[in-house]
Formats: structure tokens, C-alpha cells, sequence
């Protein structure tokens, strides 16, 4: 697939977005959820300091990026979808107390 400078800068801020909000909501998240950000965060530097590296090299116009390069860019999408999931389904699991706590002073 080609890629213009502006799309290859708009997918690497459009992850790191995803990232940041996802890394903020983890702190609050479940060990299953910790456990799949923990297998991505090394995959995202790699490719991440590959988009960069790209980024760098074009001069103008448009640059392909390898099949490597692309699949990894599914696999980081895909794994902070997994890890969206988990969290919602974590959160969905754990109980309301809010409305069910009783005080014994009563």
C-alpha cells in the first residue's frame, strides 16, 4: 500500500493516540488486559522507530511500506482492540457496590 507523508504521520499519531488514552485506562484494568498491553508495548517501539525512520527518508511523494511493516501495523491495531475488549468486558464483570453498601450503624 502507498502511503503520502501526511497518512504515514496521521497513522503514527492516530496509534500513539490510541496508546496514550489506552495506557491511562490500564492502570485501572485487570491483570488480563495488563498481561496483552505488556506483549504489545515492545512491538509498538519497534514499529513506531520504523514509521519514523520511513517518515524520515521520504523526500516527497509517496513510500510503500514492506509486508512486515504493515502486518505489524494490524498486529498493534488489532492487540489495542483486544485489550479495549478485555478491559470493557473486566469492567462490565466487576459488581456494582456503589447502590449496595450498608452502613452497620444503622
Amino acid at each position: 500500500m502507498e502511503y503520502s507523508k501526511e497518512r504515514l504521520e496521521q497513522l503514527l499519531a492516530d496509534l500513539i493516540q490510541q496508546r496514550d488514552h489506552l495506557k491511562v485506562r490500564l492502570y485501572f484494568s485487570e491483570a488480563e488486559a495488563r498481561k496483552e498491553w505488556l506483549k504489545l508495548e515492545p512491538k509498538f517501539e519497534q514499529l513506531r522507530m520504523k514509521l519514523e525512520a520511513v517518515h524520515r527518508e521520504m523526500v516527497r511523494g509517496n513510500a510503500s511500506l514492506d509486508h512486515f511493516t504493515e502486518r505489524a501495523i494490524e498486529e498493534i491495531q488489532n492487540g489495542y482492540e483486544r485489550v479495549r475488549q478485555l478491559m470493557k468486558r473486566a469492567s462490565m464483570a466487576r459488581p456494582s457496590t456503589g447502590s449496595k453498601i450498608r452502613s452497620s450503624f444503622r
